[in-house]
């Protein structure tokens, strides 16, 4: 009697302990998911981010090609021309002859509208951003679709806190990892390559590196590093051009839930 007692604690202390273990990691993984920089989800993506602290940006001196300045007084139109510009030709008016003078020049487009010079200074903000983000990524799923041409392309998901944040591409045939801008013509009617994609892309996730340097696109108002694989850029990661909010890759994440596997 005394024994099955002794064995019945010994059993409930093991389950206790094992409870505990796996409680531990449970809650370790939820932290691990919350400690990278914050994700930048679709409904704030137009939200403005908050602006440098004025004491840390050196004021530009007057001459300074950056400076802001207040743009001079308008200066009257030549004779004949209406205050806002010539009136657009009529519909159907054919063009003008060759040689024929060209009309007034557009005004140039502000570099980046609405967002103040100040942020170009968050280049290594980004690319710090995307190395702490780095330690978190996971593999996604792997799918292969049709492109316009009919050439197959196998893709694979870099996914950074459940949304997907890059795309890599592979060879549908060998599953080969392949750099950016190359795109093997490839028509075959199913891709062998799929099941190597999905035994190999954990390993493969696990090397990439971010590289030290960003580039600004306007469109997305986002600083874009390069990820590298074996000395090849396989892909890029974007992070908001507050040098702080990694931006999920919202067309390549539809694409993993509507045909990754």
């Amino acid at each position: 009697m005394k024994k099955t007692i002794i064995t019945l604690l010994t059993i409930m202390v093991f389950i206790m302990v094992f409870s505990l273990v796996i409680g531990g990691t449970n809650m370790t993984s939820a932290a691990n998911n919350n400690t990278g920089p914050p994700l930048l989800t679709e409904p704030n993506l137009g939200a403005p981010a908050q602006a440098p602290p004025a004491a840390n940006v050196a004021p530009s001196p007057p001459n300074a090609p950056n400076a802001v300045t207040t743009p001079p007084p308008a200066q009257p139109n030549a004779p004949g021309v209406p205050p806002n510009g010539p009136p657009p030709p009529p519909p159907g008016t054919p063009p003008p002859p060759p040689g024929a003078p060209a009309g007034p020049a557009a005004p140039p487009r502000p570099l980046t509208p609405n967002i103040p010079l100040a942020f170009l200074q968050n280049a290594p903000k980004a690319v710090e951003t995307a190395k702490a983000a780095r330690a978190y990524f996971v593999p996604g799923k792997v799918w292969a679709i049709r492109a316009p041409g009919g050439e197959v392309i196998l893709k694979a998901a870099i996914v950074y806190k459940g949304m997907a944040v890059g795309v890599l591409e592979f060879n549908p045939i060998d599953g080969t990892l392949l750099p950016k801008g190359y795109h093997p013509r490839i028509y075959s009617q199913n891709a062998p390559g799929f099941s190597i994609v999905k035994k190999n892309l954990p390993q493969i996730v696990s090397k990439i590196e971010v590289l030290d340097g960003a580039e600004f696109r306007e469109p997305e108002a986002s600083w874009v590093i390069p990820l590298a694989v074996d000395g090849m850029i396989v892909a890029h990661l974007k992070v908001y051009y507050d040098g702080i909010h990694v931006v999920p890759d919202f067309p390549a994440n539809q694409e993993m839930e509507a045909y990754g596997r």
